[in-house]
């Protein structure tokens, strides 16, 4: 987030490859400054930012920059749909084969209107199970906000891989830079009445706990009204940890629970003592998550 408040502090683009080279404070510093003086190049609607009142309802209406709206696959073109169906199968195939998946509750997606699947997050397998689980219609609509380093940034200098990670409908964030960005991006597909499949926690919990959400999901869940589904996916951790190489077999289930919205969520947690609208959602929201997960 450093990265983030500096770009609007700054008002100016901080390329990933120059906080990658800053190895003190000075580095950071001279990074900036050469930004500084690229700074004429910065569209209007990056200009005068401001972290106050109404930030975050006011800049994620701002349209994601051309290369972020480049891969964004929002159409159901012929190959797009046979990538997404073979990729499917197969995701089904393996889970049943090698963790004899379960799902309970699938019904409660949605079929049509923007919604966040949001569920508890300890493993690789998570994003994948949920993939498994849902019928055809949910599944091929959904986009997965995912984490830069891990899944899109191995690929991008493949123009065939990167297609790939268009078709399959990833949107790569990163906590250090271009966060506004990724949330923008997920702004703009849920405008158009697609799901977003969104894991608050940010990083997997290595204990198998569920931990606190990020602000950014009470964001994007306050900003654009969509329901919110909660998931509680049991025995991914147990498969495959976060602390662990490689997976082993141990049977998974995913627990779909009825939709939400966002402002029943955010009185509830304002009633728990949150402090302001987003945090309220975040609260109330892995209330419900833990409900169901330990039910």
């Amino acid at each position: 987030m450093l990265a983030t408040r500096l770009e609007v502090a700054f008002n100016v683009d901080i390329k990933d490859e120059a906080i990658s080279r800053a190895f003190s404070v000075k580095d950071l510093i001279l990074e900036i400054i050469d930004a500084l003086k690229g700074a004429k190049n910065i569209p209007i609607e990056d200009q005068k930012v401001s972290l106050g009142s109404g930030y975050w309802k006011e800049h994620l209406q701002v349209l994601p920059k051309k290369e972020s709206l480049e891969m964004l696959e929002l159409s159901t073109g012929y190959y797009a749909w046979l990538f997404r169906f073979i990729l499917t199968a197969i995701d089904c195939l393996i889970f049943k084969l090698f963790f004899s998946i379960k799902t309970e509750g699938a019904e409660n997606v949605p079929r049509e209107g923007a919604y966040i699947i949001y569920a508890n997050h300890t493993s690789f397998l998570d994003g994948p199970a949920i993939g498994a689980s849902l019928p055809r219609r949910p599944v091929f609509q959904l986009f997965y906000f995912v984490f830069g380093p891990y899944f899109f940034r191995p690929f991008e200098k493949s123009r065939v891989l990167r297609n790939l990670i268009k078709m399959g409908r990833f949107i790569p964030f990163d906590f250090s830079t271009h966060f506004l960005e990724a949330l923008r991006s997920s702004y703009f597909v849920l405008q158009r009445g697609k799901g977003l499949c969104f894991f608050p926690e940010g990083l997997r919990s290595s204990t198998g706990k569920i931990g606190e959400f990020k602000k950014g999901f009470g964001v994007l869940a306050k900003e654009t009204g969509a329901k919110l589904v909660p998931v509680a996916i049991e025995g991914a951790h147990e498969a495959w940890a976060s602390t662990a190489k490689y997976p082993r077999y141990h049977p998974i289930s995913v627990r779909f629970g009825k939709p939400l919205l966002p402002e029943d969520l955010e009185k509830e947690g304002f009633a728990m003592g949150s402090k302001n609208c987003y945090e309220a959602i975040c609260v109330a929201a892995r209330k419900a998550l833990v409900k169901l997960k330990d039910k």
